[in-house]
């Protein structure tokens, strides 16, 4: 098949949960292209599809605290003409190459796209598991859930089949939604697991000088900083510039890991099976229920703020040997994603 592959880019979760099944796809003999909306991606992106395409896209404001709802609503609706020049950028790329099928990573212009040329549209994400009666339901207000449906509605409002991928332990479907358990990264295992004398941190949603200040006092323990792309290093604390090799290599090697609750870093974690520690971004709901799922489960330390009493106890716990890696979860062959696609796809190409 000829793919098409729309991925989100706020952030770097959309970007590799669409890596691995990208992989895959081409394993499997697929030909896939990816689009990207949104922010600039990092440079590795640019080498996981066979080509590349970028087209402008719905971005996310921050604070310094955490997400901004009002400048987020305010900076998209200034863009929508954008938007919609990009919808039509997109749906003229499907038509001038002739692709088989999209792929949405919550990116609205190829579900648009397969809507108005009758293409296939298969939407793999996280976020669907957020309102999926098989996935453990986090308490919110009504104008959470009334959010999320409304951001669901928005970036996927047209989709063949969709599969979303949280912490569960068997497959659940809904209609034509498929919830699944985790599936294997099969880069990881390039990484060898070991524990050295650092803490590997990912918190780009915090001003660097806060966090410095923060690290800065625990100076038995080093930091490495990932988020900011700045090679800076402050006594105990490194930022370190954007390297994927790099930030699964010091992961793999840390002594814990100290994030937000993004759903694609979570996911690592658990398969390199250290002591998580995990921030969720404020006003940021599928991160809130993330982190309110690890807790419940069992599967990390997490506290709403990042303060030095939480990273002590935090610290501490890990240094008596408290943490010994996550318990077990359900982990599942990238191919049996692919095989579910290929399964549901039969006759509607």
């Amino acid at each position: 098949m000829k793919i098409l592959y729309g991925i989100n880019t706020i952030g770097q979760g959309h970007i590799n949960r669409s890596r691995t099944i990208i992989n895959q796809l081409k394993r499997d003999g697929n030909s896939v292209d990816c689009l990207f909306s949104g922010p600039k991606p990092p440079r590795y992106a640019f080498s996981i599809g066979d080509r590349w395409f970028r087209v402008s896209g719905y971005l996310m404001e921050v604070n310094g605290l955490g997400a901004d709802p009002a400048k987020t609503f305010y900076e998209n609706f200034r863009k929508t003409r954008s938007i919609i020049r990009s919808i039509y950028r997109t749906m003229r790329l499907v038509w001038n190459e002739k692709y088989d099928v999209l792929f949405s990573d919550f990116e609205i212009t190829t579900s648009l796209a397969g809507f108005f040329l009758k293409k296939p549209v298969v939407v793999v994400d996280h976020q669907h598991s957020l309102i999926h009666p098989g996935a453990i339901r986090a308490p919110g207000n009504f104008s959470d859930i009334f959010n999320v449906i409304c951001a669901l509605g928005l970036t996927s409002p047209y989709f063949t089949l969709i599969i979303c991928l949280d912490f569960v332990d068997k497959s659940v479907r809904r209609f034509k939604e498929y919830l699944l358990p985790l599936i294997n990264k099969p880069e990881l295992s390039n990484y060898k697991t070991s524990v050295e004398n650092h803490f590997c941190v990912y918190l780009p949603h915090i001003h660097k000088e806060t966090l410095h200040n923060i690290f800065s006092e625990f100076e038995a323990e080093k930091f490495y900083v990932y988020g900011f792309d700045i090679n800076e290093k402050k006594g105990n604390v490194w930022f370190k510039p954007t390297s994927r090799k790099n930030f699964l290599e010091d992961m793999a090697s840390s002594k814990g890991i100290i994030s937000n609750s993004g759903f694609s870093i979570t996911w690592e974690v658990l398969i390199f099976k250290k002591p998580f520690y995990t921030i969720p971004i404020e006003h940021h709901y599928e991160q809130y229920v993330n982190a309110y799922r690890l807790s419940n489960l069992k599967l990390a330390f997490v506290s709403s703020k990042l303060n030095t009493s939480m990273l002590r106890e935090f610290i501490d716990k890990v240094n008596s040997h408290f943490f010994k890696g996550p318990k077990s979860i359900k982990i599942l062959s990238p191919q049996v994603l692919t095989n579910l696609v290929y399964e549901k796809l039969k006759g509607k190409m």
